[in-house]
């Protein structure tokens, strides 16, 4: 889904707008370390604002960027991303009134990324009867279907699922009548099976 980035902020326009209304004010990089969550990794960046030198309480707020970034022009910047992001934020939680809290360039460089993990989950299961590990790939009448993932262009919802492996796929089933087997991402950031 496009966005209309009219309707956002740069961060170069929020430092000018916070350093015409603060002209003493800073930015202090006040911690950044690397995360995992659900099995992706990203820099996070934390920055104060001090709008003066003796301000007791700065705004401050913190800005992830994914590694790698996605994007040409946030690989092997992530960190700068990041900071920049979260100095943009910071002149939001300071005060300074924006239609969105979102940048134009947090947006924009999110324009390239997957909403969801393109990962298909575990294919291999131990048989309880032997105790061997089985494939558990499902199958149809083509051989072993194959894992998908995308975004609908009908309803913009996220979609993943094993297909088959034949080309022509209509309404969830191939041209033989093979179904889809739908998977929906589970609370912990992981693909299930649809009930």
């Amino acid at each position: 889904m496009a966005f209309d980035l009219s309707e956002y902020v740069t961060v170069n326009e929020r430092i000018a707008l916070a350093m015409d209304k603060w002209p003493d004010a800073s930015f202090q990089n006040i911690g950044t370390k690397l995360i995992e969550v659900a099995g992706h990794f990203y820099v996070e960046a934390t920055v104060a604002l001090y709008r003066d030198p003796n301000d007791v309480r700065p705004a401050i707020a913190t800005a992830w960027e994914p590694i790698p970034g996605a994007t040409p022009y946030t690989k092997d910047s992530e960190m700068m991303n990041a900071e920049t992001s979260a100095m943009g934020r910071a002149v939001i939680a300071a005060g300074i009134p924006s239609k969105k809290v979102a940048s134009a360039e947090e947006v924009a460089n999110r324009q390239h990324l997957k909403a969801v993990p393109s990962t298909p989950p575990p294919t291999e299961t131990t048989d309880p009867w032997s105790g061997e590990i089985v494939n558990a790939i499902p199958t149809c009448l083509h051989g072993e279907m194959k894992w998908n993932t995308g975004v609908s262009k009908k309803s913009g919802k996220d979609y993943a699922g094993y297909f088959c492996a034949q080309p022509a796929q209509t309404g969830g089933f191939s041209k033989d009548g093979c179904p889809t087997i739908w998977y929906v991402m589970g609370s912990d950031g992981n693909w299930k099976p649809q009930s």
